[in-house]
């Protein structure tokens, strides 16, 4: 079995996706939260509710789960956000699989992750990767570029703001101009 923490994310959202229909067993990791948590419909696949400081919660979603993909998640910046939670969040979940015999920890952070980065975002990324890189367990970090598609907060903003207001975004030229 497969554990996904972040899975309502749109990185993850394709990943329980793409790993349902191959009929892989899922488990999506989801956090109490008073919004509505977005996971893909007519699939089969689990959920489980779990607070990143309770560790016993987390073992117990971690029971019988193989491998851990470890998505970043859509941070708030604002002090109060998940941002400056993300490494504690990830000792964690580190913690917790050490504790249950995962095999596998994924850490999907992005590229220009570093502690010694001054970008508040870059930093505490580089915090989580090198909590995993520590953590004696067989890993893997992927670092992502931006990731886009039909689903994702970032191009949609943008398609939405130059349809609102056109004039204020430059269109790129087709390139035919000499």
């Amino acid at each position: 079995m497969i554990l996904i923490n972040n899975a309502t994310t749109f990185v993850g959202r394709a990943l329980v996706r793409r790993l349902a229909v191959n009929q892989r067993e899922v488990r999506c990791l989801l956090r109490p939260s008073r919004r509505v948590q977005q996971l893909p419909t007519g699939l089969l696949f689990s959920t489980v509710s779990a607070s990143m400081d309770d560790l016993p919660a987390l073992r117990s979603a971690m029971q019988g789960v193989e491998a851990i993909v470890h998505l970043v998640g859509e941070f708030d910046l604002e002090q109060g956000g998940a941002l400056h939670t993300h490494a504690e969040d990830t000792a964690s979940l580190i913690e917790a699989a050490r504790e249950t015999g995962v095999s596998r920890f994924i850490y999907v952070s992005r590229l220009g992750a570093d502690r010694a980065s001054a970008y508040p975002l870059f930093h505490v990324l580089g915090e989580a990767e090198a909590l995993v890189r520590e953590s004696e367990l067989d890993y893997t970090i992927l670092q992502t570029a931006i990731t886009y598609g039909p689903e994702d907060m970032f191009v949609n903003l943008l398609v939405m703001l130059a349809k609102a207001i056109p004039y204020v975004l430059p269109i790129p030229d087709p390139g035919l101009v000499r």
